[in-house]
């Protein structure tokens, strides 16, 4: 039975609107390029790359942000208390749910971090390989420190009520 249940999205508007700009405006370019040249039969740029050249990258660019855009907007994040464990769910980014059973925390501390400066971002993000953060927006999280000295900060809109969950799970004796 679930102490505590959250589903996460990258909903952040600058972070989406970043993506957009990203993508579009270097695709508007490419589909400027290859219309110029090979349509027009005019050399696009200084060093016009080959007719195939320009068409392989065009594709390239697209198939390229079809994917990042598939991640971005359908990657989801849940974190779930039981009576014995937390497990993270981050598809696609983590293909097999990830498990920190109650016995493996030593201890829990609700923070305020900066992913962008602490983690290099938002997702699945690894800090050194002793300290990683799964979370998709904000700058709240609980930081689990495990017994083998691993850190992991579990980004959450509600980063109280997850740590209350896990101290409900911690000081659950009999792991029901």
């Amino acid at each position: 039975m679930s102490i505590y249940k959250e589903k996460q999205k990258f909903d952040s508007k600058w972070l989406r609107g970043l993506l957009i700009i990203g993508f579009f405006v270097p695709i508007l370019i490419l589909l400027y390029g290859s219309y110029r040249q090979l349509i027009l039969g005019i050399p696009f740029g200084d060093n016009p790359t080959s007719d195939g050249g320009l068409i392989l990258t065009l594709v390239m660019l697209l198939v390229f942000g079809s994917v990042i855009f598939y991640i971005f907007f359908k990657s989801e994040m849940i974190v779930e208390v039981d009576e014995t464990k937390i497990s993270v769910k981050f598809f696609p980014l983590i293909w097999t749910e990830r498990i920190y059973k109650k016995e493996d925390i030593a201890a829990i501390s609700v923070e305020t971090y900066n992913s962008l400066t602490r983690y290099g971002g938002w997702g699945l993000r690894y800090r050194s390989r002793k300290e990683m953060a799964i979370n998709t927006a904000g700058n709240k999280g609980v930081l689990l420190t495990l017994h083998n000295g691993r850190k992991i900060m579990l980004g959450s809109k509600t980063a109280d009520e997850l740590a209350d969950a896990i101290n409900q799970m911690l000081n659950n004796k009999t792991g029901i």
